[in-house]
């Protein structure tokens, strides 16, 4: 796997989250990429990362999803995801299942390889599930399914 988790502070700069603002990039629910964001899953080596850009209310919208961007060599790959997580880091049986509900692309883009980018989707989530809590001793299981 070549992605990697990377953090930012609030004084670095996100060369990510600029190309995204600059673009005109607005979530599904159409909000604006967030300066705020701390944590990164990057691909260096395959020009891609991936941000969670926001979700909705369970309370409010009775529906609970993220939304995620996957950009890969510079075009923003809009995700709907559902999460059914379970277990707990403490008891060391953490499983996190992502459900991929919908890969939107930008009007008139065809992808050369949809196989390559389900892939990159499906390496960039397992990146995604781990961090200094949630480390490969807690997480017992990490699952991506297409549901599109």
């Amino acid at each position: 796997m070549s992605f990697k988790k990377i953090k930012r502070g609030s004084n670095d700069p996100s060369k990510e989250i600029d190309y995204l603002k600059k673009s005109g990039y607005k979530n599904p629910m159409g909000s604006e990429i967030d300066n705020l964001i701390r944590w990164l899953t990057v691909d260096e080596e395959n020009d891609a990362f991936l941000i969670l850009t926001g979700g909705t209310n369970p309370n409010r919208d009775n529906v609970n999803l993220y939304y995620y961007v996957l950009c890969v060599n510079g075009t923003p790959i809009t995700l709907t995801v559902a999460k059914d997580n379970k277990g707990s880091a403490a008891k060391c049986n953490a499983e996190f299942n992502w459900i991929i509900e919908s890969i939107e692309y930008p009007d008139g883009y065809v992808p050369e390889d949809e196989e390559k980018i389900r892939g990159l989707i499906k390496e960039a989530f397992i990146v995604e599930s781990y961090s200094e809590l949630f480390n490969h001793e807690r997480v017992k299981n990490v699952s991506v399914r297409f549901e599109c």
